[in-house]
C-alpha cells in the first residue's frame, strides 16, 4: 500500500489500522515504509505530491511484467503513463464525459481497455474475467474517488474500502500484487 496523498483529518491510528488490515491480506509494505507513510500523513501538509513523484512510485512498486487496473481514468494521463510500463491497462471511469474522452484518446491503443461504470461494480467483473495467466501479476492504482465538482460523484465519494475488499477476495488467485492508493485522505 502506498499513498501519494495524505491527510491530517485521519489519525495515525486509523491509517495504521487500514494499512494493517490490508497487510493481513498480503505483505505489501515494510515496517519502515509504514512508519515513513505514517509520518508523512501526520505532517499536516495536504499539498498533492507532484505527478513526477507518483510516476516514480509506479516504476518502483509496479510488478514487471504486470497488468495495471486503475479506478478513475479522469483525463487518462496516468492511464497513458501506466500503458508505457505494462503489458496492459484496464481502467474504470464512471463519468460518461470522461469515458468518451478516454475512448477518443486511446482509440487504437491495444494496451488500454476502458470500462464505463463505478468501480464497486466493474472491478469484480474485471477480475472475474481475467485468465489465470493474467492473474499472475497485477498492479492496482486506486484513484476512483470524487473530487468536489471535478469528477463523477457516485453512491460513495470514496469506494476504496469496497475496492480493497474486492481485491482481497481474489488474492488467493493472484501470485504477485501491488496496490497503490491515491488520496488516502478521502477514506471514510
Amino acid at each position: 500500500v502506498c499513498s501519494c496523498y495524505h491527510s491530517d483529518v485521519y489519525s495515525s491510528y486509523r491509517i495504521r489500522a487500514l494499512i494493517s488490515s490490508v497487510l493481513k491480506l498480503r505483505k505489501l509494505i515494510s515496517v519502515e515504509d509504514l512508519d515513513g507513510l505514517t509520518k508523512y500523513i501526520k505532517s499536516g501538509d495536504v499539498t498533492p505530491v507532484p505527478t513526477f513523484l507518483k510516476r516514480q512510485l509506479f516504476i518502483k512498486w509496479g510488478q514487471n511484467p504486470t497488468i495495471w487496473i486503475e479506478s478513475g481514468t479522469y483525463f487518462g494521463d496516468t492511464t497513458h503513463f501506466l500503458a508505457s510500463l505494462s503489458m496492459k491497462v484496464i481502467t474504470i471511469e464512471p463519468s460518461l464525459n470522461h469515458y468518451m474522452a478516454a475512448i477518443n484518446r486511446f482509440n487504437g491503443n491495444s494496451l488500454v481497455t476502458l470500462k464505463h461504470g463505478i468501480s464497486e461494480i466493474e472491478l469484480p467483473k474485471i477480475l472475474n474475467n481475467l485468465s489465470e495467466l493474467e492473474l499472475k501479476s497485477l498492479s492496482f492504482w486506486l484513484d476512483g474517488h470524487y473530487m468536489k465538482g471535478k469528477s463523477f460523484q457516485g453512491p460513495q465519494d470514496c469506494p476504496l474500502l469496497d475496492e480493497l475488499d474486492t481485491i482481497s477476495r481474489f488474492l488467493p488467485r493472484i501470485d504477485n500484487v501491488t496496490i497503490l492508493i491515491d488520496d488516502v485522505r478521502n477514506i471514510d
